[in-house]
């Protein structure tokens, strides 16, 4: 009876599962893919699909690239998450765009990104001229004015040398030409947020551009650039991790990491580097705030100028801890000693022999010449 009441509860269990797989199944049109996404949950490629959808607030979707590629629609977004918002997207596949001033992502709300590759296909900013090298199509790749949190798998990139590949916060925080460029209270968010835990970033006329009002985290990652910078950072940009790869090719500048401050409140100039691989130079304007305290630099030069005041530059351009040896003559000759840790009595007293170290100290100091600190 009891096999019996087992096996019953378990085709219930099948049963109630059944309109969840449904909800699951694939999509393979454009009006498919729109009614999924505005209906929330799960989301499904079956095919490559052309067609821009939004992500509305107070809805949640995950999207499944499954191998398949989702172009938009001309003169959209591809895709475009509203401040309140949630859009998670997995599996492989690709997110293009192909349109003027559109993204492949456009980000007001929230989200995370575990796989997919997004470009733009149709990119054609070329030259060094900021005023006159779009060429009629070209724009950020995916631009965040939102909450982001990007994984290992992701792949974005930009071939063109006129927008950057990923913009992080404002263009200008308080101008007057809309959510595109500009905080627009109750559109996107006050203080944009930007988390790379891994994935591969290549092109842009910057790779990763931290702009007004943006908090970027860089954890792991490999960032390439084409000569001109690989993170530029206008706010607020904390480095621990990652490959960065600025050669001296087609602009010149070979910056792995630059950061500027401006005047108005939300351009604070403040970089921290804990950690990470730097193929190309660090620098900052005078108003700026650069720390390092860990990471490898190709151009120790521009490197040494930021480190914290306990650390050093080995040969190979590593961060290491400073360490001071103190040499004390004896009258041999100049021995090397090195304070005892030992837990040693005065035989006389029974009392740790740390005053007779201390009295030894003072008169090497009034020595002069006889003690030497020496960087390891």
């Amino acid at each position: 009876m009891k096999k019996i009441i087992s096996i019953a509860l378990a085709l219930l269990m099948v049963a109630v599962m059944l309109p969840v797989m449904a909800m699951a199944a694939e999509v393979t049109t454009a009006e498919d893919l729109k009614d999924a996404v505005a209906n929330g949950g799960e989301v499904t490629l079956g095919d490559d699909i052309t067609a821009s959808i939004t992500v509305k607030n107070g809805n949640t979707v995950t999207l499944n690239l499954n191998g398949h590629k989702l172009t938009n629609e001309a003169g959209s977004d591809t895709i475009y998450v509203e401040m309140g918002g949630t859009l998670i997207i997995k599996g492989t596949g690709t997110v293009d765009n192909v349109s003027h001033g559109r993204a492949a992502i456009f980000n007001n709300g929230t989200v995370t990104l575990n796989g997919g590759t997004y470009t733009r296909s149709a990119e054609k900013g070329t030259g060094k001229d900021s005023e006159n090298s779009a060429n009629g199509n070209s724009w950020y790749t995916i631009c965040n004015h939102g909450i982001m949190t990007v994984y290992a798998g992701v792949t974005v990139e930009n071939k063109g040398t006129f927008s950057s590949l990923f913009e992080n916060g404002y263009q200008s925080y308080t101008g007057s030409t809309g959510e595109r460029s500009n905080y627009v209270d109750g559109t996107n968010q006050a203080a944009p947020s930007l988390t790379i835990n891994g994935g591969t970033f290549k092109g842009g006329k910057i790779t990763i551009k931290n702009d007004d009002g943006g908090t970027l985290v860089i954890n792991d990652g490999m960032f390439t650039n084409n000569g001109n910078r690989t993170v530029f950072n206008a706010n607020k940009a904390t480095i621990n991790g990652g490959e960065f790869n600025c050669p001296t090719t087609y602009f010149g500048n070979g910056i792995a990491v630059d950061t500027a401050h401006f005047d108005g409140g939300n351009n604070a100039g403040t970089l921290e580097i804990s950690g990470g691989a730097f193929n190309g130079r660090i620098t900052k304007d005078n108003n700026s705030d650069v720390s390092i305290t860990g990471g490898t630099f190709t151009d120790k030069e521009s490197a040494e100028k930021y480190l914290a005041p306990d650390k050093m530059l080995d040969a190979s351009g590593n961060v290491v801890n400073k360490s001071i040896t103190i040499i004390v003559p004896s009258e041999g000759g100049s021995t090397t000693t090195t304070p005892s840790t030992d837990n040693t009595k005065n035989p006389g007293t029974g009392a740790n022999d740390f005053v007779g170290v201390a009295a030894a100290m003072v008169v090497v100091s009034l020595l002069g010449a006889a003690a030497v600190i020496r960087k390891k």
